[in-house]
């Protein structure tokens, strides 16, 4: 009999912590729901690089550069840059700001999936501060599109260097 009442008070509080993992689990999928509507109603563009892939991309950002969002996840960010040398210029500059805790802001030209160069605001947050390697946050605001608007001007081709 006392084993009984052992073994069922044992089941009880499995039961019972079954239940609290249930609803935390419940609680972390609704957080995360909130989270992405919350970025994907931004004007601006968001992704998260770890490495040089995009691991999340917003829609504000998969709209700028042509691509449903699933198709920029697992891509190179190498791959949305005007050219090498503004990747490489980019790097170099906002690297150094990044490993040194500090965030990065740059102007830079992008190509869109079509081919269309187009002049953004990128600025760089590191996920873990100083460790770059850890993952970036980049928020990117496209330039050309106001300016096209205003002035019925092309696309500048030289990009400034980060802050």
């Amino acid at each position: 009999r006392r084993f009984k009442e052992k073994a069922q008070a044992r089941i009880a509080a499995e039961h019972a912590m079954v239940e609290a993992v249930t609803q935390a689990q419940e609680q972390v999928q609704l957080t995360l729901r909130e989270r992405e509507a919350m970025l994907d109603a931004l004007p601006v563009g968001v992704a998260l690089a770890v490495g040089m892939r995009l691991h999340w991309v917003n829609r504000a950002f998969a709209r700028m550069v042509g691509a449903p969002p699933e198709a920029l996840v697992g891509a190179s960010r190498f791959e949305l840059h005007a050219d090498g040398q503004s990747w490489e210029r980019l790097a170099e500059v906002a690297g150094a700001a990044l490993a040194s805790g500090r965030s990065a802001r740059s102007e830079q030209l992008l190509r869109r999936s079509n081919g269309e160069l187009f002049r953004v605001e990128m600025d760089a947050t590191c996920l873990v501060p100083g460790d770059p390697a850890q993952g970036l946050i980049w928020t990117v605001a496209d330039l050309t599109a106001p300016a096209r608007q205003r002035t019925g001007a092309a696309v500048p081709q030289q990009p400034s260097p980060a802050i």
